[in-house]
């Protein structure tokens, strides 16, 4: 019987039931029809914010020291989101930094009875109690600079010294940098990523320079630029993008309002103008949306609660009152709420009463607690 060979012309198709026994290794090259994609990013760890993928959304990452997977949802720049496709959770979520706290305010250094302190203490949110005194600077600074980070305060000025404090375990603070001159008395401004002391007053004369320092390598970048009118006794408002000097003397008082854009290094551009002149700092106060100011020396002191518009180059308007005359206080920024502690009347009285205010209505601000000791011209920060 003969066997008659098989060529492929005569093989039409075949069941894939009737394919048995071991196969023969197949050339990739042969296959089709297979859309090739970008290799999976790996690490021995999971992916942060800042893992920016090539691909953009959809993006594979591998932990290879787990082996936990993940999948780019959202690729913003330095703000991307990755979701864990491995078990289902830890997701690699972005939160937004925001100047306002949701814990604590803090009120550091300062004058007791004529006498300067290095200490800070810190209070709660919501309620403005209890207010304990919690590290020390280690160097009396008088008419600082408050400035807060996402996980420190920071106070900069009186000199060129710039310290720093840890919001999570107090204790004292250490001396991280310094500024390019002698300032007192600036505006205090922070970012994200920095700190902003904005004029000031050196010895012989009041100056408009903006200096910048970094929170994330201590870092002093010395002048990036000037205010519109050199000026001291400032009051410092942050915004998510900019921010703001509102007052100080010229040496008489002005009512400019100044913003500075946290985005490139450039001078201030003049937007607004205060409903009043002040003669030495408010306290200072922002929320998303607007900037506050509250108490001054104005001959005579006054209660006023100023508010002004990000968003818009307006002017402020007085918009509610403190609950005592208040001058030298300090400002800090919760959620909703604005704080103001210490401070003194008409210089008979020093205050240790912290007063709170809503940034939404516009009612009388209630004394929700107090100070450890009395303080005036001191600075503030929250977490």
């Amino acid at each position: 019987m003969s066997v008659t060979q098989v060529s492929n012309d005569n093989i039409l198709s075949m069941s894939a039931a009737k394919l048995t026994g071991a196969m023969p290794a197949i050339d990739g090259s042969a296959l089709t029809g297979i859309v090739a994609g970008s290799e999976a990013m790996t690490g021995a760890s999971d992916p942060v914010n800042e893992t920016n993928p090539a691909d953009g959304v959809g993006a594979l990452y591998i932990n290879t020291t787990t082996g936990e997977m993940f999948i780019c949802v959202d690729a913003t720049t330095d703000a991307n989101v990755w979701n864990n496709v491995g078990e289902g959770s830890g997701h690699i979520t972005y939160v937004p930094y925001y100047y306002q706290g949701t814990q604590y305010g803090y009120n550091s250094n300062g004058y007791q009875n004529g006498v300067a302190v290095d200490s800070y203490e810190r209070y709660s949110y919501p309620s403005g109690t209890p207010s304990n005194i919690v590290g020390n600077l280690t160097s009396t600074i008088l008419g600082g600079t408050g400035h807060s980070s996402a996980t420190h305060g920071y106070q900069a000025g009186w000199g060129t010294q710039i310290f720093k404090f840890s919001f999570a375990t107090n204790g004292n603070a250490s001396l991280v940098g310094d500024m390019s001159i002698y300032h007192e008395a600036g505006g205090g401004v922070s970012s994200e990523d920095n700190g902003y002391s904005l004029g000031g007053y050196a010895p012989g004369n009041t100056v408009s320079m903006i200096e910048k320092f970094s929170f994330q390598t201590d870092t002093a970048y010395g002048n990036i630029g000037s205010l519109t009118v050199h000026r001291y006794n400032i009051t410092g408002h942050s915004s998510p993008t900019h921010g703001y000097a509102t007052g100080g003397p010229h040496p008489t008082p002005v009512l400019i309002i100044d913003r500075v854009a946290f985005a490139n290094d450039t001078s201030a551009v003049h937007v607004g103008n205060l409903s009043k002149a002040p003669y030495n700092k408010w306290a200072d106060h922002s929320s998303l949306t607007h900037g506050f100011a509250t108490g001054m020396t104005l001959s005579p002191t006054v209660t006023n609660i100023e508010k002004f518009a990000f968003a818009a180059s307006s002017n402020s308007s007085d918009v509610a009152d403190l609950s005592a005359l208040t001058d030298g206080a300090v400002g800090t920024s919760e959620t909703n709420n604005g704080y103001t502690s210490g401070g003194t009347d008409t210089g008979a009285n020093k205050w240790t009463k912290i007063d709170k205010f809503s940034f939404a209505s516009t009612t009388t601000a209630t004394n929700v607690g107090n100070l450890a000791i009395t303080r005036i011209y001191a600075a503030g920060q929250q977490i």
